[in-house]
Order: C-alpha cells, then structure tokens, then sequence
C-alpha cells in the first residue's frame, strides 16, 4: 500500500531542498551562511596542519573562498568551477590567488603542493568523482604531501532524526557514513588520522563532520 502522508511529506522536502539550492546560488548569502560554520572549519583544519609561507597549499571547491584567511597570502590556491563563487571570492580577497578550475583536471605542476584541503566538496560527487580527485591530487602533492578532508557525515544511529532531516536538506547527494568515506580513502593514499566531529551552531543545529588526515605514499 501506498503510504501518502510519507509521499507527501517527501515532496515538501524536496520542495525546501531546491529552494535551499536556489537560495544559495547566489554567492553573498552563500557567504553569509557559512559564516555560521567558517570558525569552527578553521580550528579543526588548524588543529591539523600549520601552512609555512614557503609552502603552498591548494584548496579544491574553495567556493567564495571563505577558508582562505587561514593560511599564508604567498601559500594558498583556491580553485572551483563556479564563476560566480570564484568573482567574489577574488573581489573580497584581493591578495589571494583563486582559479576558475575542476578538480577533475588539475593544471599544476607535478609534486608541486604540499597540502590539499577539500572541504565540504566530496559530499556532492560519486564515488567515482572521489577516485579521480585523489588521483589528480596525487600528481600535483609533493612527497610526504597530504590532504585534509572535512566533510558532513551521515549519523549512524536511527535516533538522530534532526541530524538526519539535516543531511536531507543539504545540497550534496552523497554525504555518506563515516565507514563509507574511510573505505574511499584507502588508496593511493595513507590515512593518518580519522575521525567523527559532533558540531552544534547556534546552540540548536546539530550535525557531524568527519575529518582524515591522508598522507601521499611514496
């Protein structure tokens, strides 16, 4: 039998999904949006890594480039496909250097960065998308190269509800659990640390990031 409250409710939420997307298409109010989140992203990648001036490190969908503050001027690269993003980002962060560019096809120079952060991109793509990522990022990371990822993970437990309701709505299609993403990471790369982030925003929203630490194996 069909259940048509749940065919009801289902259509609402992706109703309030596309609205979401349309919304924060446009790049100030993406901006502002993730004001809510930039500091608590800053201290966990912080915690991680500490970009030296004589280093370089590439941020791949650096969208409106919100992170870019975080590491040295003469360090950082942000690329995303969204020109737009990419517009602003450039405008408000005159100093720093951001591409119009795809992950998918990175045009740098092999074993040129020492690090490569992704946050909050993987949880957009297939796995596949993930794959040929990693491998771009292989060619352009130095030796002993890593890369930090930050992504929103699926709870585990039935109970979560808000938190579930929450991955719904988001504008990624992927977000996956923490075992599904960690088996996505196993190779070419070495993981040096993985874990689960609970992370609460103005007190009521409540969801999780999980963060790994990939080291390039030589």
């Amino acid at each position: 039998m069909i259940n048509l409250k749940n065919m009801s409710l289902k259509t609402d939420f992706v109703g309030i999904r596309c609205l979401i997307t349309l919304v924060l298409n446009n790049a100030f109010i993406f901006d502002l949006l993730l004001k809510l989140t930039c500091d608590i992203k800053r201290d966990l990648i912080l915690k991680e890594i500490n970009v030296k001036e004589s280093e370089a490190i590439l941020e791949i969908a650096c969208a409106i480039g919100h992170l870019s503050s975080s590491f040295p001027q003469s360090a950082y690269v942000g690329i995303d496909t969204d020109e737009k993003y990419i517009k602003f980002a450039r405008e408000r962060s005159k100093d720093r250097s951001f591409k119009v560019m795809s992950a998918y096809n990175l045009g740098f120079e092999e074993n040129y960065f020492d690090y490569v952060l992704v946050s909050g991109f993987f949880h957009h793509i297939e796995d596949g998308g993930i794959i040929k990522v990693l491998n771009e990022c292989k060619i352009v990371l130095k030796k002993r190269g890593k890369i930090i990822i930050l992504e929103p993970t699926y709870p585990s437990s039935r109970f979560s509800i808000l938190k579930k309701i929450l991955c719904w709505l988001d504008r990624g299609r992927y977000i996956r659990l923490f075992k599904e993403y960690s088996k996505l990471f196993i190779s070419p790369y070495r993981v040096e640390k993985s874990y689960v982030i609970p992370i609460k925003v103005l007190g009521l929203l409540r969801y999780d990031l999980c963060m790994f630490v990939l080291s390039k194996e030589e």
